[in-house]
């Protein structure tokens, strides 16, 4: 029987189309949405205790309302005998409500490159491993500065361009970061290639021109330098600080019977769920509401404990005293004090000459050793958060802390039975996947920031 070879090239065809979507949607459903998950929400520790001691918030709808008490119900006191009870408070509450932030981790190939991977046994997995890689090792990046930031999607900032910056689309700037910007470099969160968008503050106003957006096209780390080639023509002063932002960090977002212009679509991070809304020890924009609500209205329930070194050693009568007011203040005790790798680099790091605290070393059922500091009566594990501001130190109960999800972690985006998939109008492939998800803090009083610690 003679067979043509027609026959033959369809059948391979069909077979290598379907070894195409089943190893590579396979691969993406078992293995890397797991991984995605992990390095999301459990890249470090501290985030792992968040999301295990604090646990999750199931919720329907696009937001999460939490009800607070701003005066507690009870009495307590000695009667006569025979006499009249005590008479007892009347509890007051009132609601708050955050909104739902939507994630999104995307990977493409071009078609060029899909065809071309398909020629070879496994060649295209590998293809499809090598970029997935990539977008994991950016959301881990990206979710860190996220939990430590301020809900303002800032990359970088306190930035100034070189001299007056003024041109077309290919002209580029050689940019400085300032000290203070957080990450262990002024410009840790940038890549090359990175899309950003260029702002005049840091909730999100972009400059004034018709470019606003720019790609990084070279990065210095040490030196704090970056270049960014901005999308179209663009004007900036000389010495005039600029911000950046993620690109298309910001947009509109709905609200009961509203829709917000211009709000950040990240999700919340410790810089904004713990904060006074007021004091000098706010060394940026003071956060002022939370839950939706501002926290001068109600105080007593939403104002976290700021301090504000003022360049100061840490030492242990200075974090006692921190310790002791939020302890004594506001019945909370905590269980994890978080600093920036340099603050912990100097004050916990050398355990041997130089040791300035008590420490210890510590298995929690997480499976990790944590040192730990011990404090008058209270010890607390130490955890060091790349994406906060040098000089930054917090006292927190990570069982306040939660995830407040509609979805039980990220999920691609399926069509017609597939994940990797074919755009309409470009020839390109891509796979996307959704997490509905925000970080909350359901008991804002009971927690510390302390900021402008020497860590030199």
């Amino acid at each position: 029987m003679t067979t043509s070879a027609a026959t033959i090239n369809a059948t391979d065809q069909v077979r290598q189309d379907f070894q195409y979507s089943a190893s590579v949607d396979g691969l993406l459903k078992q293995v890397y949405i797991p991984a995605l998950n992990n390095v999301t929400f459990h890249a470090t520790p501290l985030m792992d205790m968040f999301g295990e001691f604090g646990g999750t918030i199931d919720f329907a709808g696009n937001k999460v309302i939490k009800g607070f008490k701003h005066q507690g119900a009870g009495g307590f006191g000695g009667i006569p005998e025979g006499g009249t009870f005590v008479t007892g408070r009347k509890q007051k509450g009132f609601q708050g409500a955050e909104r739902l932030k939507y994630l999104n981790a995307f990977l493409s190939l071009t078609g060029p490159a899909a065809r071309t991977v398909r020629e070879g046994q496994g060649a295209f997995v590998d293809a499809i491993s090598s970029a997935m890689d990539d977008t994991l090792k950016l959301a881990k990046m990206q979710m860190e500065r996220i939990i430590g930031g301020a809900c303002d999607g800032v990359i970088a900032s306190s930035l100034v361009p070189a001299a007056t910056w003024a041109g077309g689309a290919t002209t580029a700037m050689t940019i400085t970061g300032l000290a203070g910007t957080g990450g262990y470099s002024p410009l840790h969160w940038l890549q090359e290639g990175m899309k950003v968008d260029i702002c005049s503050d840091k909730i999100g106003t972009l400059i004034t021109g018709t470019a606003k957006a720019a790609t990084v096209s070279a990065i210095d780390y040490a030196a704090g330098t970056a270049t960014l080639t901005p999308a179209g023509e663009i004007t900036v002063a000389d010495a005039s600080t600029i911000y950046l932002t993620l690109a298309s960090a910001y947009g509109d977002i709905e609200a009961p019977g509203t829709v917000t212009a211009d709000s950040c679509l990240e999700p919340n991070g410790l810089d904004n769920l713990v904060s006074d809304g007021a004091s000098a020890g706010e060394t940026d924009t003071p956060k002022t509401t939370i839950w939706g609500l501002t926290r001068s209205t109600y105080p007593d329930a939403l104002r976290s404990i700021v301090k504000l070194a003022a360049s100061a050693e840490l030492d242990e009568e200075l974090m006692m005293g921190w310790l002791l007011d939020l302890v004594n203040y506001r019945q909370s005790v905590p269980n994890v004090m978080v600093t920036d790798p340099r603050s912990r680099l100097k004050y916990f790091s050398n355990l041997k000459d130089d040791r300035r605290f008590n420490t210890t070393v510590l298995d929690s059922s997480f499976g990790f050793r944590s040192l730990a500091v011990t404090i008058d009566q209270y010890t607390m594990l130490l955890q060091s958060l790349t994406s906060l501001k040098p000089g930054t130190l917090y006292m927190l109960n990570t069982g306040d802390f939660k995830f407040a999800r509609a979805t039980p972690g990220f999920t691609w985006i399926e069509s017609g039975g597939k994940i990797m998939r074919d755009y309409e109008t470009v020839d390109a492939m891509f796979a996307t996947a959704v997490d509905y998800v925000n970080f909350v803090c359901e008991n804002p009083r009971g927690q510390l920031k302390a900021t402008g610690i020497s860590y030199t």
